[in-house]
């Protein structure tokens, strides 16, 4: 299991009442003092409510769900919105089973997270890499930042296949091309490097 499988699986267990005492409080220490650690608990808190929503959980974690996640009103808002969205496609006659949207939701949450977490660099990068391949050494040149602060962009970026890496170059994926070209018609704004 990958480090990001692990971290998701601890998140969920945490976010279902699963965890034992010591472990939900290292948990809690890392909301409180690392940020990254909490993009990734909204992420997952976001990939539970799709589950729910789309019929994608066992009868014991709904129950887990209801009596320990979802006790705060803003998560039940957030369910409620998903369960809406739902319903819309639905009447649309799309058919997608649960597993299908739940994985497609996650997958768009993990691309936004990646190009709008440490100060949209993730944004910053792909669209460097949209004008032109660099190597690592290039674009650590141009964005004049730390190598963990970009090492931790990059394998964020890989991941969601924004980005890829062959023969030493960094460039946009195709992924990444479309994810570029449907924000800037969607917002009039040109992404320049």
């Amino acid at each position: 299991m990958s480090l990001v499988a692990e971290r998701e699986a601890v998140i969920r267990q945490f976010l279902l009442g699963e965890l034992a005492d010591d472990r939900r409080t290292e948990v809690e220490l890392s909301l409180l003092t690392d940020d990254e650690y909490f993009d990734e608990v909204i992420l997952v808190e976001g990939d539970l409510i799709d589950e729910l929503a789309f019929g994608g959980l066992s009868d014991e974690e709904k129950e887990k769900l209801h009596s320990h996640f979802l006790a705060p009103v803003e998560r039940q808002e957030q369910l409620y919105i998903a369960k809406a969205i739902d319903q819309y496609v639905s009447e649309r006659g799309v058919d997608r089973d649960w597993e299908e949207q739940v994985s497609e939701a996650g997958t768009l949450r993990r691309r936004i997270s990646s190009l709008i977490t440490n100060d949209w660099l993730g944004l910053k990068v792909a669209a460097l890499l949209r004008a032109a391949p660099q190597t690592y050494s290039e674009l650590c040149l141009q964005l004049s930042l730390d190598d963990v602060t970009i090492n931790t962009s990059l394998e964020e970026l890989k991941q969601v296949q924004l980005i890829q890496e062959t023969d030493g170059l960094l460039c946009c994926s195709s992924d990444g091309l479309k994810v570029l070209a449907d924000l800037e018609a969607s917002t009039g704004v040109k992404l320049s490097p």
